[in-house]
């Protein structure tokens, strides 16, 4: 039975696939935190403002009386209006990444 036949990698290339994943990985890290920050920004721009809108003219934001909104179950009190908050947030930045991903793709040759 002959002797199975192994690929040998010598310790240069191991050193560059290491040293480029690592930097491909700073690289990624890096882009995603920024773009974590302007998407962010993008949100406190356009969401924020509608926070503060005071349609029944009593002195408070509508939107931001959603925060103090708690369930009170079996006696426990659950702030639901801070969970409903950051839904609208998360669905709002889910959608600006669908849309730039869209735009990306449909509009550039870099997919």
């Amino acid at each position: 039975m002959p002797k199975p036949q192994y690929i040998k990698i010598d310790g240069n290339f191991r050193k560059f696939l290491i040293k480029h994943t690592v930097l491909a990985s700073a690289i990624t890290f890096l882009l995603g935190f920024q773009i974590r920050s302007l998407i962010s920004e993008l949100i406190d721009t356009i969401i924020n403002p509608l926070f503060s809108v005071d349609l029944n003219n009593d002195g408070e934001p509508d939107l931001k009386q959603i925060r103090k909104f708690t369930a009170n179950i079996f006696g426990i009190k659950y702030p639901v209006g801070k969970l409903f908050l950051e839904l609208i947030k998360t669905t709002v930045t889910i959608f600006v990444i669908y849309l730039s991903v869209v735009f990306i793709t449909r509009y550039t040759d870099l997919m």
